[in-house]
């Protein structure tokens, strides 16, 4: 197993944010519509996390973050917290983009 080194880290701390405004902006979005949404990005974050653990190439980690792209593009999150979320998500990918070499 590679080793635990700060690009990993600083990466999962990247994404424990992009959580924590899920986390937020899910808890206090007025769409009950919106919810469900919530609830499968964070999904998402989980399986990211879990590859991030596994220190797996970006190849793997980027197909989830192709989807994630994908979802926000099909489905908008309504008023702030929506766009919250979008931006907390772009922060997280291009972190990963810019941290893991491209395989």
């Amino acid at each position: 197993m590679a080793s635990d080194g700060p690009k990993t880290t600083d990466l999962r701390e990247d994404l424990a944010n992009y959580v924590g405004v899920l986390s937020q902006s899910a808890a206090a979005t007025s769409q009950a519509e919106d919810r469900a949404a919530y609830m499968q990005h964070l999904a998402a974050a989980a399986l990211m996390f879990f590859l991030l653990q596994k220190n797996v190439q970006r190849s793997a980690l980027g197909r989830w973050l192709e989807d994630e792209r994908r979802s926000y593009g099909w489905r908008f999150l309504a008023g702030n917290e929506g766009k919250e979320a979008e931006s907390a998500f772009q922060r997280f990918a291009a972190a990963v983009e810019s941290t893991i070499p491209a395989s």
